[in-house]
């Protein structure tokens, strides 16, 4: 497909600027202070001088001091990877501890080092600064392959993505900072939770932008740029200058004006250098260096990477829906193909294309120049009026019992185990464990939906599963079906603009359950006898290198607890009205091991109408799944402003705009969301046991281990996360990225 710049980009770049915007990035924008050289200088040894083959051993506070850099020789395999590193690492303690004893340097190699070190000093270095050297060198991946594939991407949005920031009266440059934080990987998800070429967090992208079971924003380059122009002006404007703006973009703006009033200065170098925050650590430290790396390369890329092809940017019709409707309707009626749908629709969730959600009505669908013409009206009018819908479609769930298997489960339900494992995302095992909520095949009469084209979510090699029971998210009153009204199809520099959404409330399904006979295990992967955990929550509470914003209405630092005991399962399909029947939720506040039955009693509404938080969750959030206000919610609780909700505190919640039911499965939607979207990029490859030493927390273990909390609790229902003892032996899963994710 022809891709060319239109005429409507060229005037939103010179018109829609309002009188006295920042039209360009002066230098003074974003300094480069002397102290901070040494670390711009080594970023750009990453991006520029080792692929994602190889990586340098290096110094983490002294970014100039680097020991080697190393190759992996084509070797993908983790541990086989941790053991080359792990060696070279001993290498050059070994080193460093021999030449702190006062032995010469062995070989040229080393003689090298020192003098690097003695240039990094500026001096001789004493013999307790060499041993310091050798406990701490780290192992840096290296990024030149990825940084690449990032500058050709970005031709598709960074012209469009210009004019969007001078539009919002921020710097242009402020452009270059996707190439940091995803590489313009527009299907970019983390292991914690960060989605989009601009790595939003849940938390942090629905205080801008639009987050729910059908539509994620955060993956819509163009909308997530608006977001992200807007959240670095609201730093800008509480902090007062961009070096610190950006560093509080990873780092959270309240721990970076703590950062700037404890020692009195805004001088991002002292910052950098004096600053002791417990959650400001190496990615945070280095993040305003690395986007200044970034920006010198991408400047000048051809003198790095030599002539590159860049994408050029795409020209696409829009069109807002006027009513609720199917994929599948638009390519048997339209002839669009649902796979054109998705590439050029990245904000539309998987559900949309595996679950029999619709595309909401007032969406902005976007498909390539020319596929509607000139009369949108006339191009609708090809869907039939039972294509078009005034509503969402609901869901329908069932909660795992004793004994189930995924064949007695789909058999007793009229679906397969292929479209279960599918629309459930699970591995080639097909674990599942008891209190699980799978969702069901929605208005297929439980057959597979026809022509889906996309191939299985994620492959577990693990023994156990982790499909936590899961919590939901926002949706406004039911619209009336709309005939079709006459729609302007606009020709736009991207497929991908801000959609405006107007969401139905999901209702749910009621079917007739069917009795069915305790079933005999098959010779398949049998139940899982496990707790149905939570996304791990935003930094401290868990290892979130990239916490976008520390949100007032973020998570407190407070231990994550274990599941608690689960109520009794109910019969075979079970829908969220039924799963969300009332039950006492037990009177601790503070978190107790889970009982071996599964599904967490916090996901349950007391008959006094409270619920106990979960991970991931914030009073925002009950907000928006209630529809009231934040602060009534405040008043019933008597939470004071500026202070958060943590993992087990029990919080009266107000029902009188939506039903428990309805509220239910918002809370649902929104946990098995984040749980699909991390399994949507990464799979369990193995599990391992883990004895805890003495002084170590959950917190820690996680962030070590780079894995989230949620996960852990997965694998571990009994383990109270919370309290862990020295001694005590759990089961950690090893996290890697599924194959083709780049």
């Amino acid at each position: 497909m022809s891709r060319t710049l239109p005429l409507s980009l060229l005037l939103l770049s010179i018109c829609a600027v309002p009188l006295g915007s920042v039209s360009a990035a002066p230098e003074s924008d974003f300094p480069e202070p002397a102290a901070i050289k040494p670390a711009v200088g080594f970023w750009m040894r990453v991006y520029l001088e080792a692929t994602t083959d190889g990586g340098l051993l290096h110094d983490p506070e002294r970014l100039d001091i680097v020991y080697e850099t190393m190759r992996f020789n084509g070797e993908k395999g983790r541990k086989t990877r941790e053991s080359m590193v792990n060696a070279r690492k001993r290498f050059w303690s070994d080193a460093l501890n021999n030449m702190a004893r006062g032995n010469a340097p062995r070989d040229a190699q080393e003689r090298e080092t020192l003098g690097l070190i003695k240039r990094s000093y500026d001096r001789e270095p004493t013999p307790r600064e060499l041993r310091n050297l050798a406990d701490s060198v780290r192992f840096q991946l290296g990024q030149r392959d990825k940084f690449r594939q990032g500058v050709v991407r970005s031709g598709a949005y960074e012209d469009a993505m210009r004019a969007v920031l001078r539009n919002e009266r921020v710097p242009e440059d402020l452009a270059f900072l996707p190439h940091v934080e995803s590489s313009f990987n527009t299907r970019a998800y983390s292991k914690y939770g960060a989605a989009g070429v601009w790595q939003f967090m849940h938390s942090t992208g629905r205080l801008y932008l639009t987050i729910n079971y059908e539509v994620d924003e955060r993956l819509d380059p163009m909308v997530a740029t608006r977001a992200a122009a807007r959240l670095l002006r609201d730093n800008y404007d509480a902090l007062g200058s961009w070096p610190l703006a950006i560093t509080a973009y990873n780092h959270g703006r309240a721990g970076m004006a703590r950062a700037k009033r404890e020692l009195g200065t805004d001088n991002i170098a002292t910052i950098i250098q004096r600053w002791d925050g417990r959650t400001f650590g190496f990615a945070s430290r280095n993040f305003y260096a690395q986007f200044l790396a970034a920006r010198k390369i991408v400047k000048s890329h051809e003198s790095y990477f030599g002539p590159l092809r860049r994408e050029d940017p795409l020209v696409v019709d829009e069109i807002k829906m006027p009513f609720y409707t199917n994929v599948e309707d638009i390519q048997r009626h339209l002839g669009v193909d649902r796979e054109v749908i998705r590439e050029y629709n990245p904000a539309l969730r998987n559900p949309v294309y595996t679950a029999g959600k619709r595309i909401p009505k007032g969406y902005t669908l976007r498909l390539p120049a020319g596929t509607v013409g000139d009369n949108t009206t006339a191009w609708l009018a090809g869907l039939p009026t039972n294509a078009r819908h005034g509503d969402q479609h609901r869901s329908k769930y069932y909660r795992v019992e004793k004994g189930d298997t995924l064949s007695t489960i789909a058999r007793r339900n009229g679906t397969s185990v292929a479209t279960l494992a599918e629309l459930n995302n699970l591995g080639r095992k097909h674990n599942i464990y008891r209190g699980q909520v799978l969702q069901m095949p929605e208005g297929k009469g439980g057959n597979a939906p026809a022509e889906r084209s996309i191939g299985t979510r994620v492959a577990m090699a693990a023994p156990e599963a982790e499909k936590p029971v899961l919590p939901l998210v926002p949706r406004k009153k039911p619209v009336a079906e709309t005939e079709v009204a006459e729609v302007e199809v606009a020709q736009v520099p991207t497929p991908r603009a801000k959609p405006a959404l107007a969401e139905a409330v999901a209702q749910v399904a009621v079917p007739t359950p069917k009795p069915a006979p305790a079933p005999a295990p098959a010779p398949e992967a049998q139940v899982v006898a496990q707790a149905a955990p939570e996304k791990a929550a935003p930094a401290p509470v868990a290892p979130a290198p990239k916490p976008t914003l520390a949100s007032a209405e973020a998570p407190a630092p407070a231990p994550t607890p274990a599941a608690q005991p689960a109520q009794p399962a109910p019969a075979p399909a079970t829908t969220v009205a039924a799963l969300a029947t009332p039950a006492p939720v037990p009177a601790p506040a503070a978190a107790r091991p889970a009982a071996a039955t599964g599904e967490s009693p916090w996901r349950q509404v007391s008959n006094n109408s409270s619920v106990r938080v979960d991970s991931n969750e914030t009073l925002g959030h009950f907000a928006d799944w209630l529809e009231v206000p934040t602060q009534r919610l405040r008043q019933m609780n008597g939470i004071r402003p500026g202070r958060a909700v943590h993992v087990g505190q029990k919080l009266k919640l107000d029902f009188s705009k939506v039903t428990a039911e309805a509220f239910l499965e918002r809370r649902l939607e929104y946990h098995k969301g984040i749980e699909e979207d991390f399994f949507g990029s990464f799979e369990v490859a193995t599990v391992e046991d883990y004895r805890v030493k003495r002084g170590e927390n959950i917190w820690q273990l996680c962030k070590t281990r780079d894995v989230p909390m949620w996960l852990v609790q997965s694998y571990n229902p009994d383990a109270d996360l919370s309290n862990l003892k020295p001694g005590i032996e759990l089961k950690m899963p090893v996290v890697e990225g599924r194959a083709g994710q780049s």
